[in-house]
This record gives structure tokens, sequence and C-alpha cells, in this order.
């Protein structure tokens, strides 16, 4: 009901805020039910972005294309999060716990000035978030987005791909044990 009455672009600009808040939440945690609770937070914003970006799939995508660009799109969520993995372990080793998952919250935030210079709701103009394309004159139908404005429906294909990227990063930070994050710090600190 949230994303019909607010629209994909704010809920997934609240969802990527929560996800930034609780990343970043995590990194300066004392306790692990402090850290639970962020990765909670963390994983709200993670259901609200997806949600929305299935909202937009549906939107900008013809019906022939959406169960495509979705399977694509979860995939290459995936993908991030294995690619992630060393990167984070890498970032652990030399910048310690907090400043690693402070940074990952950063970009998180870098992200939202992305989703809101980049991501519109529809392609169609005015409120309608869902509408039928126009007639053209020779009686068939106008197209959808993708074929009407195929540099808007790259931007927001690809601007979905970083968002599953961010989200990776910032999920895989449960895959590492803490005690390899305290071991760095305590490197760090000799």
């Amino acid at each position: 009901m949230l994303l019909d009455r607010f629209g994909s672009k704010r809920l997934m600009l609240t969802g990527l805020l929560l996800m930034s808040a609780g990343q970043l939440w995590f990194a300066f945690a004392g306790s692990f039910s402090v850290g639970l609770a962020a990765r909670v937070m963390l994983g709200a914003g993670d259901a609200m972005v997806f949600t929305s970006l299935l909202r937009l799939v549906a939107v900008w995508f013809r019906v022939k294309q959406a169960p495509f660009v979705t399977q694509l799109t979860g995939m290459v969520g995936q993908l991030g999060a294995v690619a992630a993995a060393t990167p984070l372990a890498a970032a652990l080793a030399t910048w310690g716990w907090t400043a690693s998952f402070a940074t990952a919250a950063g970009m998180g935030l870098l992200l939202s000035v992305a989703l809101v210079i980049v991501v519109k709701d529809s392609p169609y103009r005015g409120e309608a978030v869902e509408r039928r394309p126009p007639r053209t004159g020779r009686g068939g139908d106008a197209g959808r987005a993708s074929r009407r404005r195929p540099a808007r429906t790259a931007a927001v294909g690809g601007v979905a791909t970083i968002f599953w990227t961010c989200a990776a990063i910032m999920g895989c930070g449960s895959w590492i044990n803490r005690s390899a994050a305290v071991a760095a710090e305590n490197k760090e600190k000799s």
C-alpha cells in the first residue's frame, strides 16, 4: 500500500536511507544485540528497495521483458554479494570494523543522491504511475518506455544494479566472522 501511495522513488530513497543508517549503526555496534538490531534495520531498507524496484520494472519494461529483468536484477544482487566479500575483508583488515562499515554507509548516502537525480517513478507524464501508452495514428500502440526512451530505461537498470551491489556490500558484513574484525582492529592498534 505504501508503494501505491508514495511511489517507487520515495520508497527506494527511504529504504536506501534505512540501509545506510543501519549500516552506520552496525559500524558502531558494541554488542551482539545492537548489531542484530542494526542488521534488521538494514534488512527492512533492503526489502523496501527490492519491492520498489520490482514496481519500476513492471512500469518501465514490456510485459515480456519484465520476468527477465526481474531475474537479472536478483542475480546481479547475488553476484554483488559474492564479489563484495573480498574487498570488504580487505577493508576490514586495513581500516578496521568501524571505518569499513561507516564507509559502506557513506556509499549508501551517495547512492541516495544518484537515486534522486536518475530514477523516475514512471515514464508517463503527470501523476499517473501506470497507464496504457497512447495509440498511434496507425491503430497500434506506441510501445512501452523501453522502446520510446532507451537511454532512460538503461539508466534505471544501471541504478538498479548499483543499488543491489551496494546492498550486497552492506550485507556482506554478516558473513565475516566478528573475531576476524577484532583481530584486524588489534593489529591496527599495535
